[in-house]
């Protein structure tokens, strides 16, 4: 079992290795980054606009925002990122990655944050997850209908 997960582990970088080279994944990550800061300026909007305009408090303000953000970006790497269309299934893998990714965040940052000032523990905690979140995205969460990502097949492969 373990020569298997070696020789799996072979081929994803292989694989990675592959697709950098084809130049599919650094336009992907380019499309990738552009979602994220788009992201990013309507979160700001949003929680400006229902503090400022709607005279919601803060909290309330940023929780709106956040409920905004989780569409905009499903919808964003579903249709822009990854081009894997928007459908039930796909925001249902979202939803469950994304909710993953939130307690991968904190507990990043929990580790972090034993060794370094908090603010450089956020930005190490973001930067590690993105970087995840990107390569579990385009391999398991948003694929089109009839493939089967690689870590899928990898865990296909190891159940057996």
């Amino acid at each position: 079992m373990t020569d298997e997960r070696g020789a799996a582990g072979r081929r994803a970088l292989a694989r990675l290795k592959s697709r950098a080279a084809s130049g599919a994944m650094p336009a992907r990550f380019a499309r990738y980054i552009f979602a994220g800061a788009a992201g990013l300026a309507l979160g700001i909007a949003v929680t400006a606009l229902m503090r400022e305009k709607a005279g919601l408090p803060p909290a309330a303000s940023f929780a709106v925002a956040l409920a905004a953000l989780f569409a905009f970006h499903f919808a964003a790497n579903a249709l822009f990122v990854f081009r894997a269309g928007a459908n039930r299934r796909a925001f249902a893998r979202y939803a469950v990655a994304a909710l993953a990714f939130r307690a991968l965040d904190f507990l990043i940052f929990q580790a972090a944050v034993q060794f370094a000032p908090i603010y450089p523990s956020v930005l190490a905690a973001l930067l590690i997850s993105n970087i995840v979140k990107f390569l579990i995205y385009g391999d398991a969460v948003f694929i089109n209908e009839g493939e089967t990502g690689y870590l899928k097949r990898l865990w296909l492969r190891m159940r057996r």
